[in-house]
């Protein structure tokens, strides 16, 4: 089960590969990445890879994912319209910031998931900007207050 739909992705980044079943099967495989992305994240922060229903920070963070590889493609094939439209405006944009973007609100959301789920709080993960683990942290238990 994939934690966002074609049209998600089509909503926030306009793309035309829907047009034909090729491109929503391209999409499809996209989401399938951005998907693997989230579950990654998710193992090694030992929470659910299946959460049901689907929270809005997971699903969030799918589409965010989703979109940034999907305008990533079409930087790479040349398909990339000279006018992005973006969210339902159409101006002038650098999509590499965009991208860049996209996959950073993807990672806060997964974080923000993260501090509200994860139930031991005496250690948690350090996780870099692709999700991967880049090391952890271990909260103090005690603290000594300082003789006067």
């Amino acid at each position: 089960m994939s934690f966002c739909t074609v049209d998600d992705v089509v909503d926030l980044t306009g793309t035309v590969l829907n047009d034909d079943l090729l491109g929503r099967q391209t999409i499809e495989r996209i989401i399938t990445a951005a998907d693997r992305k989230v579950n990654r994240f998710l193992r090694i922060n030992n929470l659910s890879t299946s959460p049901t229903p689907v929270p809005d920070d997971i699903k969030d963070a799918s589409i965010l994912y989703a979109a940034a590889m999907v305008l990533n493609r079409h930087m790479i094939d040349g398909t990339l319209p000279q006018r992005y439209q973006a969210e339902g405006l159409s101006e002038q944009v650098d999509v590499a910031a965009v991208i860049k973007n996209y996959e950073h609100d993807a990672l806060m959301a997964l974080q923000m998931y993260a501090n509200e789920n994860v139930e031991d709080v005496s250690t948690f993960r350090v996780v870099g900007q692709r999700g991967e683990r880049v090391g952890s942290h271990n909260l103090m238990e005690t603290w000594e207050e300082d003789e006067t």
